[in-house]
C-alpha cells in the first residue's frame, strides 16, 4: 500500500510560480504532481478544505480493496493546508479497514479437482497474489502435498518461502530453463495470483502441451478468465486452503515418474549454475552472476532484494533463490550504473552493491497512518 500527500501549488495563484507548478502554455492547473496521475489508482487534489470529507474515505476505500488497489495521491495546494474548517467530530473516530478475503465458489473447486485428477503432468505459476494474500504455507502444502511443481514470475519471487524439491524458482523469458522445461510440457497449469504477462507466457508460446488447460485463481475476473481458465474468483489463500482439502478428499495422488523428472531437471540446472557462474576464471574481474551468488549465499530470512531494469533482473529471477525473502523489481531509471540491486534487511545492514560493489550502511524504515488496516481472517465455514 502506497499514500503520498504531496504538497501543491497555491490555489489562490497570487505567489506566482513556486517548485510544484509548471508553467503549461494551455493549461494553468498542472503541476508536477500530476505525473502521479497515471501511477496512481486514486487521484484527488483538495482545492478546500471541506473535500476531504470524501477524499480521504475513498483513498483508504482503494487501499484496502482486493481488486481496485494501488496507490493512492493526494494533492495538498500549500494555502489549502492553512485553511481552517469545522469537521465532524465522528469523521475523526478510530475506524477498523478489513481487507475482506473473497471465498471461492464450491462448483469451481469441484471443477478444479476433477482437471487435476486426470492431469499427469500439472503445474502451478505463483504470482504475486501469493504474497498479496499471504499463502506462501497453503501454496507449499499444497505442492508438496501432489507433488506439483511451482515456477514464480517476477511478482512471484519468493512465493515459495521454504526449501522444496518442487520449487522451480524463476519462471518465463527470462527464468531459468529447468522451470521452463517442466511448463512447456505440463498438461495442467494452475496459475495462482499471476496477471500471465507477455515475460511470464512468452507471449502464450510457453506452453506446448497439445491438450493443456489452465485452472486460474485470481481475485480479478479479467485475470482469471486469461487463456480460456478455469476461473476460480476468489483470495488466493482461502481458495488453496478450499483445494487442497476438496483435493486431498477426491483421492488426488502425485505421480512418482513426474517427481523424478523434476528432480532431474532441478539438478542439471544447478550444475549448469555453478559450471557457467560460480566457476572464476584468472584475470577476470567478478561478474554480476557472481556478485548474485555472493549475495544470495549472505542474504537471511526476511530480507529483501530491490532491483533496477536491465539485466538485473532477469539474472536474479533466474539465479537467486528466494526462500524465505522477497524480490521488489524497480524498472526505470537507477543511478547504480553496474547492479542497481539493494537488500533490505529492517534493523539490520543493507547490503547495497553499486559501482565497485560498494557495500553501505542504511535501514528502512516502516510509515503508517492514522488508521488501522486488518486483514480479514474468516474461517472457510
Amino acid at each position: 500500500m502506497s499514500v503520498c500527500a504531496s504538497s501543491d501549488y497555491y490555489a489562490t495563484r497570487h505567489q506566482g510560480v513556486v517548485l510544484q507548478q509548471l508553467e503549461h502554455p494551455i493549461s494553468a492547473d498542472v503541476s508536477v504532481n500530476d505525473c502521479f496521475r497515471t501511477v496512481s489508482r486514486f487521484f484527488d487534489r483538495i482545492q478546500r478544505p471541506e473535500q476531504l470529507l470524501t477524499a480521504l474515505p475513498e483513498a483508504m476505500r482503494v487501499l484496502t480493496h482486493p481488486v481496485e488497489t494501488g496507490a493512492v495521491t493526494i494533492a495538498l495546494p500549500q494555502d489549502i493546508q492553512t485553511y481552517a474548517y469545522d469537521y465532524p467530530a465522528h469523521f475523526f473516530e478510530e475506524r477498523v479497514w478489513r481487507i475482506e478475503r473473497p471465498l471461492p465458489h464450491p462448483h469451481r473447486i469441484a471443477a478444479a479437482v476433477a482437471l487435476l485428477k486426470k492431469a499427469k503432468r500439472p503445474a502451478i505459476i505463483a504470482g504475486g497474489g501469493v504474497h498479496y494474500s499471504e499463502a506462501w504455507t497453503e501454496l507449499k502444502t499444497f505442492a508438496e502435498r501432489f507433488g506439483i511443481p511451482v515456477g514464480e514470475t517476477f511478482a512471484g519471487k519468493g512465493a515459495m518461502r521454504a526449501p522444496s524439491l518442487l520449487a522451480l524458482g524463476g519462471f518465463g523469458v527470462t527464468g531459468s530453463p529447468c522451470a521452463t522445461k517442466i511448463l512447456r510440457a505440463a498438461d495442467l497449469v494452475i496459475c495462482v495470483g499471476t496477471r500471465l504477462t507477455d515475460f511470464s507466457t512468452g507471449s502464450n508460446s510457453v506452453f506446448q502441451h497439445p491438450a493443456v488447460q489452465f485452472i486460474s485463481i485470481n481475485v480479478t475476473s479479467h485475470d482469471a478468465h486469461k487463456l480460456g481458465a478455469l476461473p476460480i474468483l476468489a483470495d488466493a489463500r482461502e481458495a488453496l486452503r478450499l483445494l487442497n482439502r476438496t483435493a486431498q478428499a477426491g483421492g488426488v495422488k502425485s505421480n512418482r515418474t513426474y517427481l523424478d523428472e523434476i528432480a532431474l531437471a532441478k539438478r542439471m540446472w544447478d550444475k549448469q549454475v555453478k559450471r557457467e557462474i560460480g566457476c572464476q576464471y584468472p584475470g577476470e574481474i567478478m561478474s554480476q552472476g557472481q556478485l548474485l551468488c555472493i549475495l544470495n549465499d549472505e542474504s537471511r530470512p526476511g530480507d529483501t532484494v530491490v532491483s533496477a531494469a536491465g539485466t538485473p533482473v532477469g539474472d536474479l529471477l533466474r539465479n537467486v533463490r528466494a526462500s524465505l525473502w522477497r524480490k521488489r523489481n524497480h524498472f526505470g531509471g537507477c543511478p547504480d550504473p553496474v547492479f542497481g540491486g539493494t537488500f533490505l534487511r529492517q534493523r539490520q545492514p543493507t547490503i547495497r552493491s553499486q559501482e565497485g560493489f560498494e557495500l553501505t550502511m542504511n535501514k528502512s524504515v516502516r510509515s503508517c497512518n492514522g488508521s488501522t488496516i486488518e486483514r480479514h481472517h474468516e474461517s472457510m465455514g
